[in-house]
């Protein structure tokens, strides 16, 4: 609202109660529905910035949210809501603590794409496409299928052809291999006081 001259783009499948959210009233926030996965780079390459919000609890409060990895494999400006988890991205991600930062921190995002900020992007983009690539190929299509491409569990089974409890440990042990391939970068990235197993 504080914002007209914005639009805010929601893509995704609504639940009941967020279909009868007040955001459909606001003339510009839009909700394109649910998109298949090969439309969705198109829709994030449209961004100028990547949102990710979240409400936080007590089950919020250590989420690792999935959609960090495709806004920055996609080298886009992201703006989220500051968590213990979020913080070992603070040098590429902008972390709000409420809804007036969120505006704040959008137009900062908006003003200070640097070529700068954009080569670290960049950096950072290969590093996380090189460590998913580097997964044994079981865990690769768990992990991708999983955050990059937003399956369910039951479809990613599915696809895959596999029970829950194969999925499950794939997804655990592809988790804390690329948490081991990126601690030495964080490391080396003045995040040193951050404990990996926190993401």
């Amino acid at each position: 609202k504080s914002r007209p001259d914005w639009s805010l783009v929601l893509v995704g499948p609504e639940d009941e109660k967020f279909k009868a959210s007040e955001l459909h009233q606001i003339d510009n926030v839009y909700f394109p529905g649910r998109k298949k996965m090969e439309e969705l780079p198109a829709y994030l390459s449209g961004f100028d910035v990547a949102l990710n919000p979240q409400k936080l609890n007590e089950v919020t409060i250590g989420n690792y949210p999935r959609k960090i990895d495709e806004y920055l494999a996609m080298g886009k400006p992201t703006v989220a809501t500051k968590t213990k988890a979020m913080e070992v991205f603070e040098k590429w991600v902008y972390l709000a603590r409420d809804k007036e930062e969120y505006v704040q921190l959008i137009e900062m995002a908006l003003t200070e794409n640097t070529p700068e900020k954009e080569a670290e992007k960049q950096e950072l983009k290969s590093i996380v496409a090189g460590a998913v690539n580097e997964l044994p190929p079981d865990q690769r299509a768990a992990v991708i299928l999983f955050r990059y491409q937003g399956l369910s569990y039951k479809e990613i089974c599915g696809v895959l052809k596999i029970g829950m409890g194969t999925l499950k440990s794939r997804l655990h042990r592809g988790h804390l291999a690329l948490r081991d391939k990126l601690e030495p970068y964080l490391e080396s990235s003045d995040h040193r006081e951050v404990n990996v197993n926190e993401l």
